[in-house]
């Protein structure tokens, strides 16, 4: 590729006064609570270090090189295929984010990409593979204590070892769904040790320890899309979300107190010959939302290509099967305010381009096929966070009624209850394959789709 590429700094989104919203209180002790990794270091003077963790995503202005700093370093340098720029600063240091947020836009055909001496993965040509995860946090919330360590009661937080698994695919592009921080109260060591001594509340500490550190041999594979879940919503981690991950750029209101946005615009990410549509469905769906889901799920209709496939990313389902937690017998559908939205699009479903549906939320790997035109569903909302309960045969058998609701035959819907991830990959024959795979990387369900 080689060529000459300009170097757009993204819009400095982050006044110097680094105000946040209160968290909660953290063990300072860094990103405690991740088994068997080790917390980035840096060495040499503040000004010329490398970066703590660099990575390549794709925002609503293509593809973009982000960075997070120490907070007493400059953003410092981009190099593209041989040819220098400088990273902007996205958000500042505040008491709760003692680091910085650094970004800047690269050509999506660039060959190479480097922040300081970091070498950060840049996209291929045509995608052959294509990794979907999300709801990767490890949960710690009253009455609710996963193992995070390792060293409690209780299957251990998988997030580790479903990274480094998928890591070990060599993805060509990374969607996460949503959900990447859970921590969010303070270990109840007696309910729980595999969680004693780990950081919690929307601060950068639990930022690490509960995505970054654990997510860094993918952010060394491939570049990711991403989009905002519950867990990141204007209640919870937003603000992490805001300084990190956000596809859009930020303001300094929106880190403040009043600040946070409950909704975002769409936008589409060309990759390859598939087009990405997300949209942000972090906040609650009801009668309340609904005006603006429907507006959002139409805005994003407009932004499809004619004759290009193109796939949805949110983090709720657009249509799924749930256990209830109080009695796993009892399925639940999701998710009736994004299913008014897309019926209220012009002939009444999401138009023919639309062949995928890929989305999180529901904590377990699910996989629904409609008869009627409408997009395949694929949830892959299990790589770490504590699991929604088993769907077996006999809650099927016994809630026909949640499949005629959703128009599903239920020979047309698989779940499993198994940590892990979901591989999409160009077929052979024309089309793609979908594999879901569990942590051992063994194959649990694998089909082509047209």
């Amino acid at each position: 590729m080689g060529a000459a590429v300009v170097i757009a700094m993204i819009v400095a989104a982050c006044g110097s006064d680094g105000s946040d919203t209160a968290a909660e209180p953290v063990d300072d002790s860094g990103a405690a609570g991740v088994e068997g990794v080790e917390a980035p270091t840096v060495s040499g003077s503040a000004a010329a270090a490398d970066p703590l963790y660099a990575w390549a995503q794709y925002g609503v202005g293509g593809l973009e090189a982000r960075a997070i700093i120490t907070e007493d370093a400059d953003c410092g340098q981009v190099t593209v295929d041989g040819v220098q720029g400088v990273m902007a600063e996205r958000a500042a240091p505040s008491d709760d984010f003692p680091v910085v947020s650094c970004a800047a836009a690269v050509d999506g055909a660039a060959g190479q990409v480097e922040v300081g001496t970091v070498t950060v993965p840049v996209p291929t040509g045509s995608p052959q593979k294509i990794l979907v995860l999300g709801d990767s946090g490890c949960r710690m919330t009253d009455g609710w204590y996963e193992n995070c360590d390792g060293t409690g009661t209780g299957t251990p937080w998988s997030f580790v070892a479903a990274a480094t698994a998928a890591a070990a695919e060599r993805p060509d592009l990374i969607v996460h769904v949503g959900d990447y921080v859970y921590r969010e109260a303070k270990c109840d060591t007696s309910a729980q040790e595999g969680c004693a001594d780990s950081p919690w509340g929307d601060n950068w500490p639990t930022w690490e320890a509960d995505f970054f550190l654990p997510s860094a041999p993918l952010l060394d594979v491939a570049p990711w899309i991403v989009t905002r879940g519950n867990h990141e919503d204007c209640n919870r981690n937003h603000l992490g979300w805001l300084r990190f991950l956000d596809g859009r750029p930020i303001t300094v209101d929106e880190l403040t107190a009043n600040g946070c946005p409950q909704f975002s615009a769409p936008y589409a990410v060309p990759f390859g010959d598939v087009d990405f549509l997300v949209l942000n469905t972090a906040t609650d769906t009801s009668a309340d939302t609904q005006a603006q889901y429907t507006a959002d799920i139409a805005e994003a209709a407009g932004l499809i290509t004619g004759g290009r496939a193109t796939w949805t990313v949110t983090h709720r389902p657009f249509w799924g099967l749930a256990p209830d937690w109080r009695d796993p017998t009892e399925l639940g559908t999701l998710d009736g305010t994004l299913q008014a939205a897309i019926a209220a699009l012009p002939g009444g479903g999401w138009p023919d381009e639309v062949d995928m549906a890929l989305a999180g939320h529901i904590h377990l790997l699910e996989t629904l096929s409609f008869t009627d035109g409408r997009p395949h569903q694929v949830i892959s909302g299990d790589a770490g966070t504590s699991q929604d309960a088993k769907i077996t045969q006999a809650a099927i058998d016994a809630n026909r009624q949640a499949f005629d609701e959703l128009g599903l035959d239920p020979a047309d819907f698989n779940s499993f209850h198994e940590f892990g991830y979901v591989l999409i990959e160009p077929a052979a024959t024309g089309g793609w394959t979908v594999t879901v795979k569990d942590l051992a990387g063994d194959v649990l369900e694998r089909y082509a789709l047209r």
